[in-house]
């Protein structure tokens, strides 16, 4: 993959407003014509046109002080590319290394994708690949480092610490053990930082969406697809009574990402989903209104706060609201299993 650092030109300028899902991305899902972006936020219910610059980002999102992150091997890359440590933006460090190691290539495969897909003939969908093995792994990557990314994750962290704290209280641990398992707002984004520059996580998570069944799916209804703050979500198909089965590495999931309104790729558990295996990286038409609505379901309430479109209908997301009007009152997949006990986030 072309994911190589380029720190010499990038690290002068300081970027305020920081998106946690890229515009690149985010650009397929415009109102056509415009560099604006149909919002539903389920905090307040209620939906708006935003530009792409201003949803899925905040101030400094990701500004750290550097020096708190570094590695041997980080150093070592940073130098033999001859770059001077003290030279370096080292508050936004990740934002430039996102934008600039990854965003860029991101944008070009969802770009090789999308074009592949608009001048595919029926021929083609029924006997091509939408990507081929090494455009497989390259995406991966990028979907790893998405996944990682987001404010969804930033926040699981907090609420994942809040479980333990919760647990270590009925165990009476002492003080001490406590006070080094809580997580503050303020380290919480050196935390959120760590992981996404650790390479060994980062190698794992691309391993585990390498491992998928991949399959694009093209919607050919009148509906589009949502995305979301969330980009990529996952859903269980087993159940097991202490632990969760929506993990990237869990039996039989299933994990999608919308690429655009016409086009979602879907990955799958081959081992679970035999049927998919043997179709990995091929196309599959999707001609029932009802596949779309399910996974923009799924988009909904993986979301962390808003849902994306390039047209103003969210009449799906009013419908499941008025079926369940408490249905985003407390949205959290965090919980603990200890002793026989599930603890969830209190906040």
């Amino acid at each position: 993959m072309g994911a190589t650092l380029t720190y010499k030109d990038v690290y002068m300028k300081k970027t305020k407003k920081q998106h946690y899902v890229p515009r690149c991305y985010l650009e397929n899902f415009s109102i056509p014509g415009t560099y604006q972006i149909n919002v539903y936020d389920k905090q307040l219910e209620s939906s708006r046109i935003n530009s792409i610059n201003d949803v899925a980002s905040e101030n400094y999102f990701y500004d750290i002080e550097f020096s708190n992150v570094l590695n041997d091997d980080l150093i070592k890359e940073i130098n033999n590319i001859g770059i001077s440590i003290s030279s370096l933006d080292n508050e936004q460090y990740i934002e430039h290394y996102l934008a600039e190691a990854i965003e860029s290539d991101f944008s070009k495969l969802l770009s090789d994708i999308i074009g592949r897909a608009k001048s595919s003939t029926p021929w083609y969908i029924k006997n091509c690949f939408f990507v081929s093995e090494e455009q497989k792994l390259n995406l991966s990557i990028c979907l790893a480092v998405q996944y990682i990314r987001t404010k969804t994750v930033r926040e699981g962290i907090l609420e994942s610490s809040d479980c333990m704290l919760q647990a270590l209280e009925d165990m009476n641990a002492s003080c001490e053990l406590k006070d080094s398992m809580r997580i503050t707002k303020e380290n919480l984004k050196l935390i959120h930082g760590k992981m996404i520059l650790d390479k060994n996580n980062l190698f794992d998570m691309v391993k585990s969406f390498n491992r998928l069944s991949w399959i694009l799916g093209i919607n050919k209804t009148a509906k589009h697809f949502y995305t979301s703050d969330t980009p990529i979500g996952t859903k269980a198909h087993l159940r097991h009574p202490l632990l969760s089965m929506a993990g990237l590495n869990s039996e039989g999931v299933e994990v999608f990402f919308p690429i655009s309104p016409e086009l979602i790729l879907i990955m799958y558990d081959g081992n679970y989903h035999k049927e998919i295996a043997s179709k990995d990286r091929t196309y599959v038409v999707i001609s029932l209104e009802d596949n779309v609505d399910y996974y923009n379901s799924l988009s909904v309430l993986r979301s962390h706060r808003c849902i994306f479109s390039d047209k103003s209908d969210f009449s799906l997301i009013e419908e499941m609201v008025k079926r369940n009007p408490l249905i985003f009152e407390n949205t959290t997949t965090t919980e603990l299993l200890w002793g026989g006990k599930t603890y969830r986030p209190q906040g």
